[in-house]
C-alpha cells in the first residue's frame, strides 16, 4: 500500500509540475508515515539537482536560443567546423586537391568578353572597397538611431571578419593559382577567400537583420543573401584568383563567425525563458 502510494506521487510530480509536488510532499509530511515521505524524497532530491545543474552548467538563455534556432543550425555549424578542420589541415601539409585545378578548368572554358565584364562587376561587391563603405554605412545607421549595442554589435561582427581574413591568409600562406592570364591581379594570399569570407559576414549579417525586421518575406532575404554570396565566390573561380576550396574555406568561417555573433546577440537582447516567466 505505501509502495503504490509512493509511485501515485511520482506520477503526481510529473503530471501536476513540482510546485504541486513539494506541496503534496510538506502535506504528505503531516498526515503520513515516515515511509511515505522516504518514498516520495528521492524525487524532490532530484528536482533539487536538476535544478542545481540548469543554473550552474546550463544556461538558461543558451537554452532559449537552442530552442529558438533549433538543433538544424547548431548540427550545419558542427558539420562545417569538421570539414573546416580536415580542409585545413590538408592545407597545413600542402596537400594538393585534385578536384582544385580541374573545377577552374572546366570553369575558364565559358569565358568569353561578356561574361568576364559581369564577373568583374560581381567581385567588385566583395571587394574592400564596397564592403568597407557599406559596414561603416550599416555602424553609422544604427548610432544615428541611437542603437548602440546594434550598432557595436555590427562594427565587431564586420571587423572579426577582416581579422578573420587576414590572419588566416597569413597563417596558411597558400599561394593563388596562375592556371591562365588573370583579368586581375591579387597581390594577398589564397587562403581562404577573403571575397568569400567578407561576403558570407556583411551580406549575411544584412540578410539577418532584414530578416529579422520584415518577418513575412525573410525567405526572400535570405534567398537573395544566398544568390549574391554565392555569385561573388564564382566571379572568383572564374576569374582564376582563387581554388575551389579557398571558396569553401572562406564560406565555412565566415559563416561560423557570424553564427557566433548572431548567438551573442540573441542572448545578449534575448530574455530567456525563467525571466520570461519572472515577468509574467
Amino acid at each position: 500500500m505505501c509502495r503504490t502510494h509512493g509511485e501515485s506521487m511520482a506520477t503526481l510530480w510529473c503530471s501536476r509540475g513540482v510546485a504541486d509536488f513539494e506541496y503534496d510532499l510538506v502535506a504528505n509530511a503531516v498526515t503520513h508515515n515516515s515511509y511515505t515521505v522516504a518514498m516520495t524524497m528521492p524525487w524532490m532530491t532530484c528536482k533539487v539537482c536538476l535544478d542545481s545543474v540548469q543554473s550552474t552548467i546550463i544556461n538558461p538563455r543558451l537554452m532559449s536560443f537552442i530552442a529558438t534556432v533549433g538543433l538544424i543550425w547548431l548540427g550545419v555549424c558542427a558539420l562545417v567546423l569538421l570539414g573546416l578542420s580536415h580542409l585545413s589541415n590538408e592545407v597545413l601539409e600542402q596537400e594538393a586537391f585534385v578536384f582544385d585545378e580541374h573545377s577552374l578548368l572546366w570553369i575558364h572554358q565559358f569565358a568569353n568578353p561578356t561574361l568576364d565584364q559581369v564577373m568583374l562587376a560581381i567581385t567588385q561587391l566583395g571587394n574592400p572597397s564596397t564592403v568597407v563603405p557599406l559596414a561603416c554605412i550599416g555602424v553609422s545607421w544604427f548610432c544615428l538611431r541611437r542603437r548602440w549595442q546594434m550598432a557595436l554589435f555590427f562594427f565587431v561582427t564586420c571587423l572579426g571578419g577582416a581579422v578573420l581574413s587576414t590572419g588566416l591568409k597569413l597563417a596558411f600562406s597558400k599561394v593563388r593559382p596562375a592556371l591562365w592570364p588573370q583579368l586581375i591581379t591579387e597581390t594577398t594570399y589564397s587562403f581562404p577567400s577573403g571575397h568569400a569570407l567578407g561576403a558570407m559576414v556583411l551580406y549575411g549579417l544584412i540578410a539577418y537583420l532584414l530578416a529579422h525586421r520584415y518577418a513575412p518575406v525573410r525567405g526572400l532575404m535570405y534567398g537573395a543573401a544566398a544568390v549574391l554570396i554565392g555569385a561573388i565566390g564564382l566571379s572568383r573561380l572564374y576569374l582564376g584568383v582563387h581554388w575551389p576550396t579557398d571558396v569553401l574555406a572562406g564560406y565555412s568561417v565566415g559563416f561560423l563567425w557570424l553564427s557566433v555573433c548572431i548567438l551573442l546577440l540573441r542572448l545578449r537582447t534575448h530574455p530567456s525563458a525563467d525571466q520570461r516567466h519572472r515577468k509574467a
